[in-house]
């Protein structure tokens, strides 16, 4: 188990794996899981969703120096999921276009999201309904195209972040709470999440750049002074 104060975060480019070594992901999915995936209709969306969840079980064994088959997966009442027999583990994931990203750390709550920046999408029309007054006026009045497409892709990351590592999941009352002003580059940034009347500290924490992409950390702490966070590959893993 990593240190009380670290933060893992693992990238899946997921179609870049061989073909043995995404069966041996997959074969780590419960019959459940498995008959999960199958609902999927579209390929890759049905193989995005299997390397995931194969990657998840593999990686929190790994820490947890378990049996990926023996971990059982149970969601809490926001519906955020959880090992129960994986204490003090935590883990959180999030799969979209071409990448799966993985964040673990021991005992500290924490939320991760990436969204591919997809074109063709209303950005303005979603934001109306969707993002806090700050943020929708902070997107009309950016005139570059480009970077208000942008910009939203990385408000809406952090918001999800955020609902996640809350524990309100998409279940959080998303107009409440604002991103802005966006987190510099390095480092952490503190937002503050309202939930039932309680103000939860959130740090954020750019996990780089993705192509297509834009992504997202936050973890629940007040002190973010010490923790650390290494980004590295599931492909570069230890057998």
């Amino acid at each position: 188990m990593m240190g009380p104060q670290q933060i893992d975060v693992w990238t899946l480019k997921w179609r870049h794996l061989s073909g043995r070594a995404a069966t041996e992901l997959e074969d780590l999915l419960t019959p459940e899981e498995k008959t999960r995936m199958n609902r999927f209709h579209k390929p890759d969306d049905r193989q995005r969703f299997g390397l995931a969840r194969g990657a998840l079980r593999s990686l929190s064994a790994r820490y947890l120096d378990a049996d990926p088959h023996a971990l059982i997966l149970e969601r809490g009442p926001h519906d955020k999921p959880f090992w129960s027999n994986g204490e003090p583990l935590r883990f959180n994931l999030s799969h979209s276009g071409e990448w799966v990203l993985l964040a673990f750390s021991n005992g500290l709550e924490l939320g991760i999201d990436i969204q591919e920046t997809s074109s063709g999408k209303d950005i303005l029309g979603i934001a109306e309904t969707a993002l806090h007054p700050d943020e929708k006026t902070h997107l009309a009045q950016i005139s570059d195209p480009a970077q208000q497409k942008r910009v939203f892709y990385d408000l809406w990351a952090l918001r999800e972040a955020a609902l996640k590592a809350s524990g309100d999941g998409l279940s959080g009352n998303r107009r409440n709470f604002s991103a802005l002003p966006l987190p510099h580059p390095r480092g952490w940034t503190r937002r503050n999440y309202l939930r039932d009347g309680v103000q939860i500290p959130l740090q954020f924490h750019d996990c780089g750049r993705f192509e297509g992409h834009a992504s997202a950390l936050a973890v629940v702490t007040e002190n973010p002074r010490d923790l650390r966070v290494s980004i590295r590959d599931v492909a570069d893993a230890p057998a």
